[in-house]
């Protein structure tokens, strides 16, 4: 039997929901580590019209689908995400003291995250995946979420690659939760 997938790697895009629409997606990192859960709920009725209780029907009452993963690269956007903040910058003028300590020898901008700002993150997410056997590249599609994450930034000040990590449930739209989708290789 010959081995049909084996996802070595790839990448997360996401999609900040702004409330109305979703804003441009951008990478947020190599994926280190994915996991998909769907998960139910259900009731089950019984008849007891023989004196012994036999199941007659189950009904689904809940559907959980949730996901967790982990990125490496850290990165301006997914670093934000990590701090429940934003992406913006902060102008100083010649003259004025720096963050670091030190004076800005002219104008400048520099970019800044607004942590603790965002206390929930929705939007979209894509892991396009790389499967090292000979099938088809894995591209899933989850079309709404909320996340947050789930631990410290691992490794932030190591000598390897920091990473970081998430966890988040996956909601219904339109009917769908999410679709995975097999791209042939070029």
């Amino acid at each position: 039997m010959a081995i049909e997938r084996y996802i070595g790697g790839g990448k997360i895009f996401f999609s900040k929901y702004n409330g109305t629409t979703y804003d441009a997606e951008v990478e947020i990192g190599e994926i280190q580590s994915a996991t998909l859960k769907v998960d139910t709920t259900e009731a089950d009725a019984f008849s007891k019209d023989t004196g012994i209780s036999k199941k007659v029907d189950k009904v689904v009452t809940k559907v959980d689908s949730s996901l967790s993963f982990t990125t490496q690269n850290v990165s301006k956007e997914n670093m934000a995400m990590a701090m429940f903040g934003s992406n913006t910058t902060e102008n100083f003028l010649a003259g004025d003291t720096l963050p670091d300590g030190t004076v800005a020898t002219a104008d400048v901008s520099i970019p800044v995250i607004l942590g603790a700002e965002n206390t929930i993150i929705e939007g979209s997410l894509k892991f396009v995946g790389v499967n090292t056997t000979n099938g088809a590249n894995p591209v899933l599609v989850i079309k709404h979420a909320y996340i947050k994450p789930s631990g410290d930034v691992r490794d932030y000040f190591a000598d390897k690659h920091a990473t970081l990590a998430f966890t988040g449930e996956i909601a219904e739209v339109n009917g769908e939760y999410f679709k995975e989708y097999f791209m042939p290789k070029a």
